[in-house]
């Protein structure tokens, strides 16, 4: 007999049958017709080659070969329901479960955010691991219906509409340089922001900081000596050199409060910054990343830690 040629909702039959011994019996048991159960039986007779029930006197009683099949038939039906079963909540305090998340583009504004996270995940979640990586939106967009990220860190514009989505950071850009003697002043106007040398941050031809674009727009240009793929690198040409980024404004606090940095207001209008957590719907269900996505949300203020 071929597996593949089996209906395997007889299954549920056949242990009816045998437990209940009566066609009858067994058709009460499923909650159908009699005729449907005697159909039933009549194909689990041609798929095992065996009567299954024969009659004694006035009764039916199994055959050897149901006898046999009786605890196997049980088990198997058992072992599906345990597996169907809905999952079991997650338990974060003994879970050594392994998390895989993305940032790309804007998002390195997230980096706010992380130390309440992870300070959040210590002391919740001790054995759980988070692995981080660096991507572009349409690999996370790829690897999040892929099943090779539980979770990405996105800016919201140009989300597809089949990716879950929640906004974790609303912020602004800052103009950000060195602490200490500058050419730069204390009140940083247009003409000042201009006459700056400038790091541009640029990724795949992509302006992150949005500058360009905005001063194209009103027919200004700026002095760009460097420019690099990731808000990250920035810092590093900033603190080397007499000149100014802009940066996601808690991105650029957070990194003052452990460099000597300075922070001020961009003197041109930006869009604003929102970045989303995003997920596919493979996991939008799964207990574990739940846990994850509001552990998240409570790390960006968003619900009460």
């Amino acid at each position: 007999m071929r597996l593949a040629s089996l209906d395997l909702n007889l299954l549920v039959a056949l242990d009816a049958l045998i437990q209940a011994e009566s066609v009858t019996a067994a058709a009460q048991r499923m909650n159908c017709s009699q005729p449907a159960m005697s159909g039933a039986l009549s194909r689990l007779r041609d798929a095992l080659d065996d009567p299954i029930l024969v009659r004694a006197g006035q009764r039916m009683v199994c055959t050897p070969r149901a006898k046999a099949l009786a605890e196997p038939v049980r088990e198997i039906l058992n072992e599906i329901e345990r597996t169907l079963r809905p999952t079991s909540a997650f338990d974060p305090s003994s879970s050594t479960q392994s998390f895989a998340v993305a940032s790309a583009g804007l998002a390195a504004s997230i980096t706010s955010i992380i130390p309440e996270f992870l300070r959040l995940l210590v002391t919740e979640a001790p054995r759980a691991q988070v692995e981080f990586r660096m991507s572009s939106a349409a690999l996370c967009h790829d690897d999040l219906e892929n099943g090779r990220l539980d979770l990405a860190f996105l800016p919201t514009d140009r989300l597809p509409d089949h990716l879950y989505h929640q906004v974790l950071i609303n912020d602004a850009f800052a103009c950000v340089s060195r602490q200490g003697p500058s050419e730069l002043p204390d009140e940083l106007d247009l003409e000042a922001f201009l006459a700056a040398r400038h790091v541009r941050i640029s990724s795949g031809g992509q302006s992150l900081d949005r500058v360009d674009d905005a001063l194209t727009a009103c027919g200004r240009t700026r002095d760009v000596f460097l420019t690099v793929p990731d808000f990250a690198l920035a810092p590093v040409a900033i603190l080397s050199a007499d000149c100014i980024a802009v940066l996601p404004d808690r991105y650029a606090r957070a990194l003052s409060g452990n460099l000597p940095l300075r922070v001020q207001p961009v003197p041109i209008d930006l869009p604003a910054i929102r970045i989303a957590q995003v997920w596919h719907e493979r996991t939008h269900r799964d207990p574990a990343c739940l846990w994850l996505r509001a552990l998240l949300a409570r790390a960006a203020g968003i619900v009460p830690t």
